[in-house]
Parts: structure tokens; C-alpha cells; sequence
């Protein structure tokens, strides 16, 4: 009785992967390796920004950190200018700065202005004055609520000597 040497010691499954590339062209070779590259390089960055990271007692992905960010705002909140705020004076302690609003024209929409040190005043349009007491640098943030939800539509830093 004849048995195959190669299912015997389990060589069949041996070089699968070599057999599929030697069996192409030299040019489809080259790109038969470099879609295989490819495929590989994706499926990692796939893993790397969806597998969860620990932020003490909560997990969450590097994708859904980016997405929602922290206290459920986008990262991308953080960048946003616009010429609905303009901000003027002078950045020390105790002297008061203004904070002018233009085009909050929105009809069903209110407006909230954010100082950054946890002073929140509700704005219609023209401007308001705010004094900051403590030095630091204080994320503004000017938001826009409509139907229920809130958006950010302008962010800036001051810098307070």
C-alpha cells in the first residue's frame, strides 16, 4: 500500500503561501506581495486605534477618543475659529476684558459663552465684559444650542498674566 510521504508528515500545507507567488508573473508578483503589505499595514492600524485604552476606571478606544473626546466633545472643538467672537484687552488679572459677538442671527438657537473658569453666561448679541482673577491660560468656548443639542462654534485660549 502506497501512502504520500507529504501528507504523512504534514508537508502538504508546507509553502502554500511560496506555491501562490511562484505561480504569478514577475510584475504580478511584486504587486501580489505589496497588496499582501498593504492589507497587513491596515489591519494593524485598524487594531491599534480601535483596541481599548485604560483611563482608570474607563475604557475606550483611541478612534472613539478622537470622535468624542472628553466629557462626550470632539477633539476638533478644540481648534475651531470663527468671526462670531472677538476678543479684546488686556490679558492681566483684574482688568476686564470684552468679548464682542457678531451674526448670532440664528433663529431658534441661543448662545452661551464659556470663560474657562467656570463662569457661563447665557449672550444674545453686542458684548460682554469679563474679568478673569487668577493668571493661566483659559479655554473660551462659545456654544450654540439648537434643538436640544450643543455645538461649539467658536474656541480660543487667553493667556492671562
Amino acid at each position: 500500500m502506497k501512502t504520500t510521504t507529504g501528507m504523512n508528515s504534514g508537508k502538504q500545507r508546507k509553502g502554500n503561501f511560496s506555491r501562490v507567488v511562484s505561480k504569478l508573473p514577475a510584475r504580478s508578483k511584486d504587486n501580489f506581495l505589496l497588496l499582501m503589505l498593504f492589507a497587513m499595514g491596515l489591519s494593524g492600524f485598524v487594531y491599534i486605534i480601535t483596541i481599548p485604552l485604560k483611563k482608570g476606571k474607563k475604557t475606550s478606544s483611541i478612534l472613539s477618543s478622537i470622535i468624542n473626546g472628553e466629557k462626550g466633545m470632539s477633539m476638533t472643538s478644540n481648534f475651531i475659529k470663527s468671526n462670531l467672537l472677538s476678543i479684546s484687552g488686556e490679558a492681566n488679572t483684574s482688568s476686564p476684558m470684552t468679548f464682542d459677538f457678531n451674526g448670532l442671527t440664528e433663529k431658534g438657537a441661543d448662545y452661551e459663552i464659556y470663560f474657562g473658569d467656570r463662569c457661563i453666561l447665557p449672550v444674545d448679541k453686542g458684548s460682554v465684559e469679563h474679568t478673569y482673577s487668577k493668571a493661566g491660560t483659559y479655554k473660551v468656548e462659545l456654544k450654540k444650542i439648537c434643538k436640544g443639542s450643543v455645538y461649539t462654534v467658536h474656541c480660543d485660549y487667553i493667556n492671562i498674566r
